[in-house]
């Protein structure tokens, strides 16, 4: 949802969604950053679980929190699309001094309508509505 809000989208999300390279260099990095954050793994039982090389390989979800909030790190989503694959369809922001690849708003809305969880169509009549308020623009 944060991609849709850089966009401009009049939302609100709760945590930030990032789909990483999973690169064992970029892994190393993830994992010190990780640490800095205080990251584990949220989940209901209480225990404090945190990630290590081999779960941020796999393509699957790592849904964490840290002591700022809730970080999902996808190693892939979609119909499998990892970082690699969804990196031409990104778009470069500066926010804050800090250069981020933020995924166009069409290939956000396409994996919202793939997903088709009542909670992303609920939110497509608003990012259609942007998309073509900035298609006008």
């Amino acid at each position: 949802m944060v991609s849709a809000v850089i966009h401009g989208a009049p939302l609100t999300t709760f945590d930030l969604d990032l789909v990483y390279d999973r690169t064992p260099g970029n892994i190393a990095k993830i994992l010190a950053a990780l640490e800095e954050l205080d990251a584990y793994v949220r989940i209901q039982n209480g225990r404090r679980l945190t990630v290590d090389e081999t779960h941020l390989a796999s393509s699957g979800h790592k849904l964490l929190r840290t002591r700022f909030g809730r970080v999902d790190f996808l190693g892939a989503i979609g119909d499998d699309e990892d970082y690699a694959a969804l990196l031409p369809n990104a778009r470069r922001f500066d926010i804050d001094g800090l250069r981020v690849q933020v995924l166009s708003l069409s290939k956000y809305i396409e994996l919202k309508v793939q997903a088709g969880r009542a909670k992303d169509l609920a939110v497509l009549p608003t990012l259609r509505a942007l998309a073509r308020s900035l298609a006008g623009c």
